[in-house]
């Protein structure tokens, strides 16, 4: 089994892949602590430690022999995004590199160009041609404004694993099968998934 991630520290989207075939997604979700007088480097290291036992989890759960993934390439919105992808990053490599699991590692670029054909593709392109590939039910609700400029939210329905995602939550399990994609001629991707 091959773990496809899209890094990230408040919500790091995951898919598990047995010979080309979809076996299970989610995102694993961090949120800063709402308790007063908690330093932020303490809040920081508990997520960690809960990122490191998720990904612990999964890896337990499905066997996984292998990991790619989109890393974390800069252009961070300011110092502390950069040092929050940063401790996501190495939470990650820690885990696998702690469990002798190969990785292998694909820019942003990489993963657009996988699902779009271009390194320019929007969320939401992605999305679609995720959904259209593995034949997710887009449906569309009307919101009312100011939840949303658009007046209406994105959920993906996926039959497969039974579950439905919200757009927001759903934008990083597509970027983490989108990571197979872009390695699929890879060597992790022809030994284990």
């Amino acid at each position: 089994m091959l773990l496809c991630l899209d890094i990230g520290f408040g919500n790091m989207g995951w898919s598990v892949f047995n010979k080309g075939r979809l076996q299970a997604c989610g995102v694993i979700k961090t949120t800063k602590t709402k308790k007063k007088m908690v330093r932020v480097a303490d809040d920081n290291a508990v997520r960690c430690a809960y990122i490191a036992r998720e990904l612990s989890e999964i890896i337990s759960t499905y066997k996984v022999k292998g990991v790619v993934g989109e890393a974390p390439s800069g252009g961070s919105q300011n110092a502390s995004a950069a040092v929050k992808m940063a401790l996501a990053m190495g939470t990650a490599v820690g885990v696998f590199e702690s469990r002798n699991i190969p990785a292998e590692w694909y820019t942003p670029g990489d993963i657009k160009k996988a699902a779009v054909g271009r390194a320019t593709g929007t969320k939401h392109e992605i999305m679609m041609v995720v959904a259209e590939r593995l034949g997710l039910k887009v449906e569309k609700k009307k919101i009312k404004a100011p939840r949303s400029k658009l007046g209406y939210r994105i959920d993906y329905r996926f039959h497969a694993v039974g579950r439905k995602w919200p757009g927001g939550t759903f934008e990083h399990i597509a970027d983490s099968i989108c990571a197979y994609w872009a390695a699929n001629t890879g060597v992790l991707v022809k030994m284990f998934g």
